[in-house]
């Protein structure tokens, strides 16, 4: 979990621009930082099993767990549990990024490209009960080939709304820029759909930028998210649930309107 392994981070560092010369302060300096990489280490290994959700579960009961001593662990070890369940009260922003892209197929292939992609970025301060939408991005894209006539159908993007615009080896690069780091990379059924696509062209593109896998590293879909928390809904496409909360959807299946409604039914679904 992200914002655990932060929390880690600033408080070893914190130790390190306090830590007391003595020999005793030496001890509990050196052993402190061996249970700080210990709890980093093993918080980065749950998070290539488990989804955010589930991960943000069982690391706040792991830390609870040490601190109430229904695990064996050291006086150390629970002081250092309750600084992270405390430091994460206090600082409990995120800023999630939801995205959503147009193509001309189902899977990222020769007649399957990105012809649109948008996102909006969304501060949410759980400790304020504050949300706030505080950026957007948006670009048509040339996919150097025609729009099937069935996309144009469903998206209303055309053939010669295209033609002039930029490749997605040009959109790409900004698209990333505008993900946040640190931030958490949101959208509907993004797992299946929107991220193979912007992997394929990130391997077609050679594209060469340590930051891409990392900024896409976090992960809310928000397709499981209501099927997790709406279990009785009669299914759980965008529009459905976009309903269900009283959410508008201006031109669904343009992706800057399906990114928009998508973020407010994110702080529906967050809230519940």
């Amino acid at each position: 979990m992200q914002d655990i392994k932060d929390a880690i981070i600033k408080l070893a560092e914190n130790l390190k621009d306090n830590r007391e010369v003595s020999t005793k302060d030496n001890e509990y300096y050196h052993e402190k930082l061996k249970i700080y990489r210990f709890l980093y280490h093993t918080f980065e290994v749950w998070h290539k099993y488990f989804n955010q959700d589930e991960l943000t579960k069982r690391s706040k009961n792991y830390l609870t767990a040490i601190l109430e001593g229904k695990i064996e662990s050291s006086k150390i070890e629970k002081e250092i549990a309750k600084e992270i369940i405390l430091l994460l009260k206090e600082d409990n922003s995120k800023t999630y990024i939801v995205f959503d892209l147009e193509t001309t197929g189902l899977k990222p292939c020769s007649w399957g490209r990105i012809i649109e992609i948008a996102a909006v970025k969304l501060n949410i301060d759980n400790k304020n009960n504050t949300f706030e939408i505080c950026d957007e991005f948006h670009s048509l894209v040339n996919p150097a080939m025609k729009v099937p006539k069935k996309i144009s159908k469903i998206t209303g993007i055309t053939t010669e709304m295209i033609k002039d615009k930029e490749s997605i080896y040009e959109v790409l690069p900004r698209f990333v820029d505008f993900i946040e780091e640190g931030s958490l990379l949101s959208g509907h059924n993004i797992k299946a759909f929107d991220i193979p696509f912007l992997d394929a062209a990130v391997d077609k593109f050679k594209f060469n930028r340590p930051d891409y896998k990392s900024k896409i590293d976090q992960i809310v879909d928000t397709l499981y998210l209501s099927r997790e928390k709406l279990p009785n809904l009669e299914n759980h496409k965008l529009k459905t649930i976009a309903d269900y909360f009283s959410i508008s959807i201006d031109n669904h299946h343009r992706a800057i309107d399906d990114a928009r409604a998508n973020a407010k039914v994110l702080i529906e679904l967050l809230k519940l």
